[in-house]
């Protein structure tokens, strides 16, 4: 479950947190304290010993898989720092203000439209950074993406057209066209010819850059 929350007056913290994730891993210890009491007496159940022994070791993989992630967003020091917990792994970064393009919603590989799967994306100029290692459906990731634009002043730039062009500009062609159909309700026939579009625009723009630096 995803949150916003002010701290502070020119903070905004995005946290990722499962609501099941402590009550689970609570109840996946008590299995196994149960486990080493059913053990201690003389005469333990095999049947009994075998469901103790199942149910601890998945309470305990939903909690180690469980994401935990804390996005400060800083505008005292304009700078992103940012932390993410997902089963044994760790990954930490900082990401200044003036790196971070856009903010978009992403929504997964066939996904249904009715109640897409999504999970919000910051463009940077070093590539993309999920602000959530999966896609979920809810209804406020477009509310929590527009708070967020609205505090790194990226509320003027149309983000759907940003987010188009990145995936173009990455070669990911079925995405950007299906980031279209969702966002705009363009038909299969007219996304094909946006992105085959916008793809001659971005070959352009690079054949200039190349030329400018000749």
């Amino acid at each position: 479950m995803e949150s916003i929350t002010e701290d502070e007056p020119d903070r905004l913290v995005f946290r990722v947190r499962s609501p099941l994730q402590n009550a689970v891993g609570g109840l996946g210890l008590f299995f196994l304290a149960w486990l080493v009491v059913h053990w201690l007496t003389r005469h333990p159940n095999h049947d009994r010993t075998i469901g103790l022994i199942g149910a601890s070791i998945t309470c305990l993989l939903f909690f180690l898989l469980s994401e935990t992630s804390d996005f400060v967003f800083d505008a005292g020091i304009r700078r992103l720092t940012w932390t993410r917990r997902f089963g044994p792994r760790r990954r930490s970064g900082m990401v200044p203000f003036e790196e971070i393009e856009q903010v978009v919603v992403r929504t997964s590989l066939g996904s249904d439209a009715v109640a897409p799967s999504q999970r919000i994306v910051l463009l940077t100029r070093n590539g993309e950074l999920p602000l959530t290692a999966g896609y979920t459906p809810s209804d406020e990731h477009g509310v929590n993406a527009e708070r967020l634009r609205t505090f790194l002043g990226r509320s003027q730039v149309d983000p759907l057209s940003v987010s188009v062009n990145a995936l173009v500009a990455a070669g990911r062609d079925v995405d950007a066209m299906r980031e279209l159909r969702l966002g705009s309700g363009m038909s299969l026939t007219d996304a094909h010819a946006e992105v085959a579009r916008i793809r001659k625009e971005v070959k352009g723009e690079i054949l200039g850059k190349f030329r400018v630096k000749l």
